[in-house]
């Protein structure tokens, strides 16, 4: 009788421990399987397993703000790269423009100094805007640099995590 009692009370004690852990496990498996970063743990105890909760909580709150803000550098890097295509394509017809001008300043080159001098004027600008494109792009590159370092950090994080609750899950199993 008292070996039933036991019995029956190890493994309500297991059980009241493992729940809350397998429960974390599980969202933190979702998280990974559906990369829905507003899971959330609901274990509310003032233990161990309730400060993990919590920590679980805010870390995904960080890492989806983290996130949010990735988005939202990408979609200004991409309105930066099609301003900087605008201005590429810009400077590619001023370009051609200046070729097709450069071309008829040289048949009548006698005839027409003044011409020759606007042409070289905006040549100037032409290059101008190309080094002005070239340094957008360079600013461009190192924005989709430091997202992609961003992401990279984050993936390490969540694997960490990851390998933390799972190696608790292992270890409550062992406790059971």
């Amino acid at each position: 009788m008292i070996a039933a009692i036991a019995i029956g009370v190890s493994m309500f004690l297991a059980n009241k421990l493992a729940a809350p852990i397998i429960s974390i496990s599980q969202i933190i498996s979702d998280v990974e399987k559906e990369n829905n970063l507003t899971y959330r743990s609901h274990i509310d105890s003032n233990d161990e397993l309730g400060v993990m909760s919590n920590a679980f909580n805010k870390m995904m709150e960080k890492i989806e703000a983290l996130v949010q803000q990735i988005t939202s550098s990408a979609s200004q890097l991409a309105t930066a790269a099609e301003e900087v295509s605008s201005v590429s394509k810009e400077g590619a017809l001023n370009v051609e423009r200046q070729r097709h001008e450069t071309e008829q300043v040289a048949t009548a080159m006698n005839e027409m100094s003044a011409t020759v001098q606007e042409v070289a004027n905006n040549t100037t600008t032409a290059a101008e805007a190309a080094t002005e494109a070239d340094t957008a792009t360079q600013n461009g590159k190192n924005i989709v640099h430091k997202t992609s370092q961003s992401i990279r950090e984050l993936v390490n994080e969540v694997e960490e995590t990851a390998t933390v609750i799972q190696q608790l899950h292992k270890e409550s199993d062992n406790i059971g």
